[in-house]
């Protein structure tokens, strides 16, 4: 849109029962180009498909992680319905050897 590719996108709960939420704001991400702790450019966890209306997105909902796919079902009033999501597991450590 106009330009730019990233977008911050807060998203109010439009109907908890059926799943639905409405995008309420949005501006330029990281327009002022500040870095993370390691000196580098954030990234953003969600991506639109223009082309699909399918937004996904990784979400803390309580203890669990969720990577989360919505369809936007109403383009004038920018609600998307939720279509699927599944728990992400923390990576696994791997077991500590150790010297005898």
């Amino acid at each position: 849109v106009g330009g730019i590719g990233q977008f911050d996108i807060g998203f109010t709960i439009y109907s908890l029962p059926d799943a639905i939420i409405q995008a309420s704001k949005f501006r330029e991400f990281n327009a002022a180009g500040a870095l993370n702790e390691n000196a580098q450019t954030p990234d953003c966890s969600g991506m639109f498909e223009t082309t699909t209306g399918v937004f996904t997105d990784i979400i803390q909902v309580g203890l669990e992680t969720l990577l989360t796919t919505w369809s936007l079902t109403d383009a004038t009033n920018l609600l998307f319905t939720l279509q699927s999501y599944s728990a992400l597991q923390p990576p696994t450590l791997s077991p500590q050897l150790s010297a005898l």
